[in-house]
């Protein structure tokens, strides 16, 4: 049997988007994709602002935006605010849905991989030989990074009467500050249907899975919100790096999506960065070149080396204020001007804005935050 060109290690975001992308501007590529479940994505929700991409890189990605919103809001204990800016989710359904059938014979599902070299792929019993192999099965544990974390529980919601939101609450903080800073985030996706997930930004990476159902229970009825089912559930801990540094690529194997600390180091949000890698991909004269390693890794490296600002924001959160006033890091954040806001999602930001979030009536005890200053790479 011929080799493959390329072979994606699972099948999620990052692997799911590469894919997609490449069979529209290379298709007489030979490629594959192996995932382990029996859809794409597995159960999530994805999110990201209009200005997070490029008007050329939302044209290619609208068929997976499940919904649009022209606005959102944040709830504080000190205010609420509303921000004009679009906003998007994608549903792993509709991602499987649309990716699925494009790559066609070249998708195999409910498929468990056994191992990766840089030219092959081991299952059980057989292996796939490839020019090139994407390993995009998830955040790798990595003692040179230390992390904290954001995690959380939402479900898909199907109410008895319309809930009357016509908005994404990004940030309902006007709950109680419970394992480090927590709110609820609200996605209206029908006028009877809500997701509703409680998040927090924890030191420790464990979801006790009861207890956030029953504060999402109540939750809705804190705001009248009548269930009659729970129709999905998500559940999940995602890395919020507090320093360090990402080891070296091994075994001539390519890292992709959050396994490649491709994702925002403060929001954890990863749409905007498997866009990116897809493009970058796409773009490449010969995408199956093993010549592609490095440069791949030289731009996963680079991601890294600037996320450094948002590292640090997250050691002042996680180090600097004490678990129960987290919260007031991000409301004194989301008073900030709305171009500002924008810049600090897409990752982006200008020195001028790294300086006005640092400079000010600091939301946390200013010797704790010229330690986080000071701790570099280095944390304790």
């Amino acid at each position: 049997m011929q080799p493959y060109d390329l072979i994606f290690v699972g099948g999620g975001l990052a692997n799911g988007l590469a894919a997609f992308r490449l069979k529209q501007d290379h298709p007489k590529l030979k490629i594959l994709v192996i995932e382990k479940d029996s859809m794409l994505g597995g159960k999530h929700t994805w999110s990201f602002h209009d200005s997070d991409l490029s008007l050329q890189s939302l044209l290619w990605a609208t068929p997976l935006i499940t919904r649009h919103w022209d606005e959102y809001e944040v709830r504080f204990p000190e205010y609420r605010r509303v921000l004009r800016s679009g906003y998007n989710s994608v549903r792993s359904e509709q991602f499987h849905e649309v990716i699925a059938p494009f790559l066609g014979e070249s998708l195999l599902l409910n498929t468990e991989v056994l191992g990766v070299e840089s030219d092959r792929v081991h299952l059980e019993g057989r292996s796939f030989r490839a020019h090139l192999v994407l390993d995009g099965r998830g955040w790798e544990s990595n003692p040179q990074v230390k992390l904290a974390y954001q995690k959380f529980l939402g479900q898909l919601l199907r109410l008895k009467k319309p809930h009357g939101l016509s908005r994404p609450l990004l940030m309902d903080a006007t709950c109680a500050q419970e394992d480090g800073f927590r709110f609820f985030y609200v996605l209206p996706w029908s006028e009877t249907e809500l997701f509703v997930e409680d998040t927090r930004y924890s030191d420790g990476s464990e979801v006790d899975a009861e207890t956030y159902r029953e504060h999402i229970s109540g939750y809705c009825r804190r705001f009248g919100y009548d269930v009659e089912a729970a129709v999905y559930e998500e559940i999940g801990s995602l890395p919020i790096p507090l320093g360090g540094e990402l080891p070296r690529w091994s075994a001539g194997v390519v890292k992709t999506g959050m396994r490649a600390g491709l994702f925002h180091a403060t929001t954890g949000y990863s749409f905007p960065e498997a866009v990116a890698f897809a493009e970058t991909l796409a773009s490449l004269p010969t995408p199956a070149s093993a010549q592609n390693i490095e440069l791949l890794w030289r731009r996963a490296q680079a991601h890294w080396v600037g996320g450094t600002f948002f590292r640090l924001l997250n050691r002042m959160l996680f180090r600097a204020a004490v678990p129960e006033d987290r919260y007031r890091v991000l409301q004194r954040f989301y008073r900030l001007s709305p171009a500002l806001i924008q810049r600090f999602y897409r990752g982006q930001m200008w020195r001028s804005d790294c300086l006005r979030l640092l400079i000010g009536k600091p939301p946390v005890p200013v010797l704790d935050a010229i330690k986080c200053l000071r701790a570099g790479s280095q944390v304790a």
